[in-house]
Protein backbone atom coordinates (compact mmCIF):
# COMPACT_ATOMS: atom_id res chain seq x y z
CA UNK A 1 0.00 0.00 0.00
CA UNK A 2 2.66 2.46 0.82
CA UNK A 3 4.61 1.83 -2.20
CA UNK A 4 1.41 2.74 -4.31
CA UNK A 5 1.33 5.87 -2.10
CA UNK A 6 5.05 7.08 -2.64
CA UNK A 7 4.22 6.36 -6.63
CA UNK A 8 1.14 8.53 -6.70
CA UNK A 9 2.49 11.41 -4.45
CA UNK A 10 5.84 10.99 -7.29
CA UNK A 11 3.47 11.26 -10.16
CA UNK A 12 1.55 13.94 -8.57
CA UNK A 13 4.42 16.58 -8.47
CA UNK A 14 5.54 15.31 -11.52
CA UNK A 15 1.94 16.36 -13.22
CA UNK A 16 2.13 19.62 -11.03
CA UNK A 17 5.35 20.86 -12.34
CA UNK A 18 4.17 19.58 -15.88
CA UNK A 19 0.86 21.83 -15.72
CA UNK A 20 2.76 24.53 -14.67
CA UNK A 21 5.43 24.18 -17.10
CA UNK A 22 2.93 24.51 -20.11
CA UNK A 23 0.62 27.12 -18.34
CA UNK A 24 3.70 29.34 -17.94
CA UNK A 25 5.29 28.49 -21.39
CA UNK A 26 1.71 30.01 -22.66
CA UNK A 27 1.18 32.79 -20.12
CA UNK A 28 4.82 34.04 -20.59
CA UNK A 29 5.15 33.63 -24.18
CA UNK A 30 4.32 37.55 -24.91
CA UNK A 31 7.25 38.32 -22.86
CA UNK A 32 9.42 35.52 -24.56
CA UNK A 33 10.57 34.73 -20.75
CA UNK A 34 10.61 30.88 -20.07
CA UNK A 35 9.18 29.01 -17.13
CA UNK A 36 12.55 28.67 -16.21
CA UNK A 37 13.31 32.57 -15.88
CA UNK A 38 10.17 33.30 -14.39
CA UNK A 39 12.12 32.84 -10.95
CA UNK A 40 15.05 35.09 -10.95
CA UNK A 41 12.36 38.14 -12.10
CA UNK A 42 10.57 37.14 -9.14
CA UNK A 43 13.65 36.80 -7.06
CA UNK A 44 15.22 40.08 -7.70
CA UNK A 45 13.38 42.65 -5.81
CA UNK A 46 12.29 45.23 -7.64
CA UNK A 47 14.88 48.15 -6.00
CA UNK A 48 17.19 45.62 -5.12
CA UNK A 49 20.54 45.50 -6.46
CA UNK A 50 22.39 41.59 -5.78
CA UNK A 51 25.46 40.05 -6.48
CA UNK A 52 24.76 36.98 -8.95
CA UNK A 53 26.51 34.49 -6.22
CA UNK A 54 24.21 36.05 -3.86
CA UNK A 55 21.17 35.25 -6.33
CA UNK A 56 22.44 31.93 -6.61
CA UNK A 57 22.22 31.32 -3.00
CA UNK A 58 19.14 33.13 -2.57
CA UNK A 59 17.64 30.28 -5.02
CA UNK A 60 20.02 27.08 -4.28
CA UNK A 61 20.72 26.93 -7.50
CA UNK A 62 23.91 26.58 -9.32
CA UNK A 63 26.19 29.56 -10.18
CA UNK A 64 25.78 28.37 -13.95
CA UNK A 65 22.55 28.23 -14.19
CA UNK A 66 21.84 31.56 -13.00
CA UNK A 67 24.26 33.00 -15.40
CA UNK A 68 22.78 31.51 -18.17
CA UNK A 69 19.39 32.80 -16.88
CA UNK A 70 20.22 36.18 -16.35
CA UNK A 71 22.58 36.69 -19.48
CA UNK A 72 19.06 35.47 -21.49
CA UNK A 73 17.16 38.26 -19.42
CA UNK A 74 20.09 41.11 -19.90
CA UNK A 75 19.77 40.26 -23.68
CA UNK A 76 15.98 40.92 -23.43
CA UNK A 77 16.54 43.87 -21.20
CA UNK A 78 15.30 42.61 -18.35
CA UNK A 79 18.05 43.27 -16.53
CA UNK A 80 21.29 45.19 -15.90
CA UNK A 81 24.72 43.15 -15.06
CA UNK A 82 27.78 44.72 -14.24
CA UNK A 83 30.94 44.27 -12.99
CA UNK A 84 30.98 45.02 -8.77
CA UNK A 85 33.79 47.65 -8.00
CA UNK A 86 34.76 46.29 -5.09
CA UNK A 87 35.23 42.90 -6.72
CA UNK A 88 35.85 42.79 -10.69
CA UNK A 89 34.83 39.24 -10.47
CA UNK A 90 31.33 39.65 -9.30
CA UNK A 91 28.41 40.91 -11.33
CA UNK A 92 25.78 43.08 -9.93
CA UNK A 93 22.35 42.55 -11.25
CA UNK A 94 19.59 44.59 -11.13
CA UNK A 95 15.86 44.94 -12.93
CA UNK A 96 15.92 47.08 -15.73
CA UNK A 97 12.66 49.83 -15.99
CA UNK A 98 11.30 46.49 -19.14
CA UNK A 99 12.10 43.68 -16.06
CA UNK A 100 10.07 45.77 -13.46
CA UNK A 101 7.01 45.73 -15.46
CA UNK A 102 7.55 41.97 -16.53
CA UNK A 103 8.34 41.18 -13.21
CA UNK A 104 4.80 42.82 -11.99
CA UNK A 105 2.93 40.34 -15.13
CA UNK A 106 4.88 37.76 -13.56
CA UNK A 107 4.10 37.81 -10.05
CA UNK A 108 0.47 38.59 -11.28
CA UNK A 109 0.59 35.50 -13.20
CA UNK A 110 2.20 33.30 -10.42
CA UNK A 111 -0.56 34.45 -7.87
CA UNK A 112 -3.32 33.22 -10.99
CA UNK A 113 -1.58 29.27 -10.84
CA UNK A 114 -1.66 29.41 -7.38
CA UNK A 115 -5.55 30.42 -7.13
CA UNK A 116 -5.77 27.73 -9.39
CA UNK A 117 -4.40 25.38 -6.93
CA UNK A 118 -5.80 26.40 -4.10
CA UNK A 119 -9.57 26.33 -5.76
CA UNK A 120 -10.34 22.94 -4.84
CA UNK A 121 -9.13 23.25 -0.83
CA UNK A 122 -10.35 24.89 1.66
CA UNK A 123 -7.99 27.66 4.15
CA UNK A 124 -6.83 25.25 6.49
CA UNK A 125 -6.60 22.61 3.79
CA UNK A 126 -4.24 24.87 1.49
CA UNK A 127 -1.99 25.87 4.50
CA UNK A 128 -1.22 22.39 5.68
CA UNK A 129 -0.43 21.66 2.47
CA UNK A 130 2.03 24.32 2.27
CA UNK A 131 3.58 23.19 5.72
CA UNK A 132 4.04 19.84 5.14
CA UNK A 133 5.56 20.63 1.98
CA UNK A 134 8.26 23.33 3.34
CA UNK A 135 8.72 20.65 5.81
CA UNK A 136 9.60 18.06 3.65
CA UNK A 137 11.75 20.91 1.30
CA UNK A 138 13.16 21.84 4.72
CA UNK A 139 14.22 18.35 5.41
CA UNK A 140 16.45 17.86 1.92
CA UNK A 141 18.20 20.95 1.66
CA UNK A 142 21.66 20.79 3.04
Amino acid sequence: MQKNRDNAFGYHLWLLNRLAHTHFSKVLAPLSIGPGQQVYLLAIQEEECIHQDALAHRLEVDKSNVTRAIVALSNQGYVHREKSAEDGRQWLIRLTPKGKKARLEVVQHAQAWVDRLKAPLKDDEWQQLTDLLARVCEHQIE
